[in-house]
């Protein structure tokens, strides 16, 4: 059998390889973000059982998000459990504005931290908690009220 040198397989070509990678890299990112979903719903669900303590944002960083126009704010706070202990939580926020003005808001708060009774450094803040922090934004109006 003489093989054609003019003649090249699918897989050689560049851009075919590169549509097969797209096409398994796709539904694997996906797969994995439901995997990460699934898991901090799970994790979610076991912390409602943990007790809640006082816990106090003491510092809050806004950093942009590689290859994304998105800002994360990651909140560290404290808690005391037979000593003082603390944690973070990070929120997401599309503009570098709506990150400051959230960091703002949260720093000096006092927030309901739960803790593992196994594991009292392994804490977390609830979502929910947060959210009314973020609700509690002022309404900027482009017509005033009458």
């Amino acid at each position: 059998m003489i093989l054609d040198s003019g003649s090249s397989s699918w897989y050689g070509e560049p851009r075919n390889l590169a549509a097969l990678l797209k096409l398994i890299a796709y539904p694997l990112a996906f797969l994995v973000s439901a995997i990460a979903a699934w898991w901090h719903r799970r994790m979610a669900k076991i912390a409602l059982a943990w007790p809640s303590v006082d816990g106090h944002v003491q510092f809050d960083s806004v950093a942009p998000i590689q290859d994304s126009s998105s800002y994360s704010v990651t909140l560290q706070y404290s808690y005391f459990v037979e000593e003082y202990r603390s944690g973070e939580y990070t929120e997401v926020f599309d503009s570098e504005k709506d990150a400051d003005d959230f960091a703002s808001r949260m720093k000096d708060q006092k927030v309901p931290v739960r803790y593992d009774l196994k594991n009292p450094d392994k804490s977390l803040i609830e979502e929910e908690d947060v959210e009314q922090y973020v609700q509690l934004a002022p309404v900027e109006r482009l017509v005033p009220l009458r």
